[in-house]
């Protein structure tokens, strides 16, 4: 017999047997349902949801109860909601239950769970939920009347809903009861919040008013005017119909002659309330009966161009369509968003490596693979062309910058080398002798080998500095590596890598390179020589031995050696430092792993698999709502 009325009272304003009260397209809804449970706490996506606004009393909580069929939801003349309510309608095979948790690091976690009878919940159960309904509102929001803007989860399952999300607000009000525990700003705070929910675009608007001729006066109207100027985005739903003064009635919103201020692109709904007699009385089904008995019985409401705008089916029916409607506009960018979130995720997947094999034996294995691939990636990145780490440019960047400053290098410039210096110089070559012109030769070579001026030794610093510059992009590139290959997850292997790279390899080849260097500057100083042809010809030009022409002499020569010291210094840098490193890398690092705890070295920082079991928990949500999408798009 109850599911009889079940079937009369969801049939009665439509013709189809098996008609909903929510509405058709329910596999389009249970899109929108399982794309708000994902991105519960996200404003960026887009997902249109149900919004509930209205006055303190003006029935908001009565018509979600009607919607559900059940009464479930408290209501009262005081505030009942005093903070947000998110009502999660899943149609179920056959459950029926209510069930309170909340959103943590986006996973659903249960808190309560309340098995329902059916139709009508026991008085038991209702009197469950309403007391969970407000001690978790006394938790959040105090013992008082003041309002929290922590959200209440509480998801429906039952066979006659559907998938379907509403979030319902504290009533508007213009006076803080002070005494009974309210702030005095309580009429800001209430408007502040119902702001934060309503001035998201997509989101649709219930505007809950009681029935009147002059709803321009209502106070949830004014706050929604204010998000809404053009009314797009929301539905007028008066309420107390049979409350309003007699002779009035509320067929010009119906009709939409109205002024265009108040007009709305969805139109206004007409719903009748249960009394408080008739509620402790008449469940929410009977109520359904009691609204459609009223309706037909009116000597306006009867007529027939009013059906489709009157009582809770009909709302029901037009709510489910709107939010289709707008489930069907948003989708596409909600797809494109959803799919960019899955490529991010699965890229910081990659980045944190899969879950660690069992056992010591693979353990090991995948410690000389990872050795492996490092040392590849390493030789390849300073080896091979058109790579997006920017290692080998920058080692070439800094060759130039070597070359650049040692041909700047000018030692035997007037400011450097005043001409006293090179006046003794020609005098020191005679000696205790006989006045007589000294070869220019013999000069040049005494003003080269000066142990005071020392010209060779300022390629030292220049080139001591590019070698530890390059040293440098190479202990970053090992940084780069641990964290794009993963490794960086393991902190004691890294460390070991680094300390290897540094210790083992780096400082061992700039200490030959340092040594190799100081060869050649030895070798420079020690046998003053060349055939270069444009230091010869000066030469041949030059035979005397003047200030002016030592000094010619002595920079031209000098600039010989830097030509050569440019092609041979770079050089002994790149075999003593880079390739040095990049055959002694992976040596090294097997050496070093032979005496480590392998087991050890593979310890992850504990927050690592948390982010791991996160993202793959994303990801698998993300494909399963790309899926969905798919498949009923």
């Amino acid at each position: 017999m109850a599911k009889n009325l079940v079937n009369n009272v969801y049939n009665y304003f439509n013709n189809q047997d098996n008609f909903n009260i929510l509405g058709k397209n329910q596999q389009i809804l249970k899109i929108g349902n399982v794309l708000n449970s994902i991105f519960i706490n996200r404003n960026d996506m887009d997902i249109p949801k149900l919004v509930v606004v209205g006055s303190q009393s003006s029935g908001k909580s009565s018509i979600l109860n009607s919607i559900l069929g059940m009464d479930i939801l408290p209501t009262g003349s005081n505030m009942v909601t005093r903070g947000p309510l998110q009502l999660e309608l899943i149609q179920s095979i056959s459950d029926i239950k209510a069930i309170f948790g909340e959103y943590i690091n986006g996973e659903w976690i249960t808190i309560k769970q309340i098995e329902l009878s059916s139709p009508e919940p026991s008085a038991e159960q209702k009197r469950e939920i309403a007391s969970l309904i407000r001690s978790i509102t006394t938790e959040y929001a105090g013992d008082g009347m003041n309002i929290t803007d922590q959200p209440i989860y509480l998801r429906i399952l039952s066979p006659t809903l559907p998938n379907l999300s509403l979030v319902d607000l504290p009533g508007l009000t213009m006076v803080a009861c002070t005494d009974k525990g309210q702030p005095k700003d309580i009429k800001t705070k209430i408007r502040t919040l119902i702001s934060s929910y309503i001035s998201d675009k997509s989101s649709i608007i219930m505007a809950v008013m009681p029935a009147r001729t002059d709803i321009e006066a209502d106070l949830a109207l004014d706050l929604i005017k204010e998000h809404d100027p053009e009314g797009t985005r929301t539905v007028g739903i008066l309420t107390k119909l049979d409350l309003m003064n007699e002779g009035t009635n509320i067929t010009a919103y119906l009709e939409n002659k109205i002024s265009k201020d108040l007009q709305l692109k969805h139109g206004y709904y007409g719903v009748k309330n249960r009394n408080k007699m008739q509620m402790s009385e008449f469940n929410a089904l009977d109520g359904l009966r009691l609204e459609k008995e009223y309706i037909y019985s009116h000597s306006v409401y009867c007529k027939a161009k009013y059906k489709k705008n009157l009582g809770i089916p009909a709302l029901c029916d037009n709510l489910s369509n709107i939010l289709v409607r707008s489930l069907k506009k948003n989708i596409p960018g909600i797809l494109n968003k959803i799919n960019k979130e899955l490529a991010d995720a699965e890229i910081k997947l990659d980045r944190l490596g899969s879950a660690l094999p069992e056992g010591d034996s693979l353990k090991s294995a995948l410690i000389h693979k990872t050795i492996s691939k490092l040392s590849r990636c390493y030789i390849s990145i300073l080896e091979d062309r058109g790579k997006n780490i920017n290692t080998a440019r920058n080692i070439k960047n800094h060759f130039k910058e070597l070359r650049k400053t040692l041909i700047s290098l000018d030692p035997f410039s007037k400011e450097q080398t005043p001409d006293q210096y090179i006046n003794a110089a020609i005098d020191n070559c005679e000696g205790n002798h006989m006045s007589f012109p000294s070869p220019p030769i013999e000069v040049l070579e005494q003003m080269l080998k000066d142990p005071k001026l020392k010209p060779f030794e300022l390629v030292i610093k220049p080139s001591h500095k590019c070698a530890q510059d390059i040293m440098a992009e190479l202990t970053e590139l090992i940084e780069i590596l641990l964290k794009d290959l993963g490794i960086d997850r393991f902190p004691k292997f890294s460390k070991l890598i680094s300390n290897v790279l540094l210790n083992k390899v780096l400082l061992i080849g700039i200490s030959k390179l340092y040594r190799h260097v100081r060869e050649e500057i030895e070798c420079q100083e020690n046998y003053i020589w060349t055939d270069e042809t444009a230091f010869l010809h000066i030469l041949e030009k030059n035979n005397t031995c003047n200030i002016d022409v030592m000094r010619l002499l002595a920079s031209n020569y000098y600039k010989s050696i830097i030509y050569v010291l440019q092609d041979t210094i770079p050089k002994k840098i790149m075999l003593y430092l880079v390739n040095f490193s990049e055959k002694e890398l992976s040596i090294q690092l097997y050496d070093a792993i032979k005496n480590e705890d392998h087991c050890e070295l593979l310890t992850e920082y504990e927050e690592i698999e948390t982010e791991r079991s996160g993202l793959q928990k994303n990801i698998a949500e993300l494909r399963g709502a790309i899926n969905m999408i798919n498949e009923i798009m």
